[in-house]
């Protein structure tokens, strides 16, 4: 797969699309349980929280989140336990959250999307009878109310920074006056958005007290031609 995490995206909005159309799937905390290697829509998944998030990275060609080679054992304790932890603020989609009072051993669901209006998490779940849906982190945080919620990094790339990411990592003077003026990479957001300011402080003159004065000289010579000697 060129992108894991848009193939775990995919198929968790596939199956459970799949699910609210047909009801074919059913919960199933067993073990052992064999992870779907195969799947289209049409066909009957038969799985638990752990397992349906492990079937997603194994449709997306990554590492098993439980460390056991997609081995018909393993649970939420297991996802816990094998991958590194995280802060929510550094998640991506196709990252796991735990849940429990010790050891995440008794609930995961799988990042889904960020909505950045309601500045929530949704998450793919099969963790009761009537799933997988799409739901939010949000609720089930209350759903598990007392216990401890862990942060899952699945072994996917980092997703490439977004062309706004990369413009707010820039941090030299040229970026800088740019961003002021809407020219270059800036053009297309307008002068001095927000949203796409550098990386240079947030106030110049504390940050890079020469950057005033050479912003002037800058601006006076640009249209100048060279003097002929």
């Amino acid at each position: 797969m060129s992108d894991p995490r848009a193939a775990i995206h995919d198929v968790i909005k596939a199956t459970c699309a799949d699910q609210a159309a047909r009801h074919l799937d059913r919960y199933a905390a067993v073990r052992p349980q064999k992870v779907a290697i195969h799947w289209q829509p049409g066909e009957r998944l038969e799985l638990d929280c752990s397992d349906y998030n492990r079937f997603a990275c194994f449709t997306a060609g990554i590492p098993d989140p439980a460390g056991n080679g997609y081995a018909p054992y393993g649970n939420s304790s297991s996802i816990w336990a094998h991958c590194h932890h995280i802060n929510l603020a550094d998640a991506h989609p196709g990252d796991i959250v735990t849940f429990g009072y010790r050891y995440g051993e008794k609930h995961a669901c799988q990042l889904y999307e960020f909505d950045t209006v309601r500045k929530q998490w949704r998450v793919g779940n099969f963790g009761r009878p009537g799933q997988p849906v799409i739901t939010w982190l949000a609720e089930e945080i209350a759903y598990h109310r007392g216990m401890a919620v862990t942060v899952c990094r699945v072994a996917a790339p980092e997703p490439p920074p977004s062309p706004v990411d990369v413009l707010r990592s820039e941090t030299d003077f040229y970026s800088w006056i740019s961003w002021r003026h809407g020219w270059n990479a800036w053009k297309h957001y307008g002068a001095r958005n927000p949203h796409v300011r550098p990386n240079v402080g947030r106030v110049i003159a504390v940050s890079h007290p020469g950057w005033w004065v050479r912003e002037k000289r800058f601006l006076l010579n640009r249209k100048k031609a060279n003097k002929v000697v």
